[in-house]
């Protein structure tokens, strides 16, 4: 671990200023969060907007309290480009990732190759502790998750 218990790359960010080139959609921020040229970061600022207004915020605090009461801990984010772009660098980081034992667990899929969700699957399979061939029946049965 690097200084003040974060990790090596939170302390790169850090060093980096990548909060503030997000913000500002400058510099290498701006770069990654590019796709032909065309700037894919209107995500930066949602948090931003859902702390400003009270209903969407306890909305959103109903929903997870709900998909929690479910007993849902793995969950699929599927989408493409910048779409999955915010759940993606907060599972870089390690929100949702599967680190801490008795959280959700997001998997970011951005991708139409069958073998991608597959290999999910099979993630939240040995997260579950099934085997091949037990009781849980394989795709596409997703409700088991």
């Amino acid at each position: 671990m690097a200084t003040g218990g974060s990790s090596p790359a939170l302390q790169q960010l850090i060093k980096d200023d990548a909060v503030r080139q997000l913000r500002q959609q400058q510099g290498l921020m701006a770069t990654l969060g590019s796709e032909d040229g065309a700037l894919k970061l209107d995500w930066v600022e949602g948090v931003q907007r859902l702390l400003a207004d009270n209903a969407m915020l306890e909305q959103v605090e109903t929903e997870a309290r709900e998909i929690w009461e479910r007993g849902i801990r793995h969950i699929i984010w599927a989408g493409m480009g910048g779409s999955i772009m915010a759940v993606r660098v907060l599972t870089d980081l390690g929100f949702c990732s599967g680190r801490d034992k008795g959280h959700v667990t997001i998997y970011p899929l951005d991708s139409t190759d069958p073998a991608a969700l597959s290999e999910i699957v099979r993630k939240i399979a040995e997260a579950k502790r099934c085997r091949p061939g037990g009781s849980l029946p394989f795709l596409p049965s997703y409700e088991h998750f």
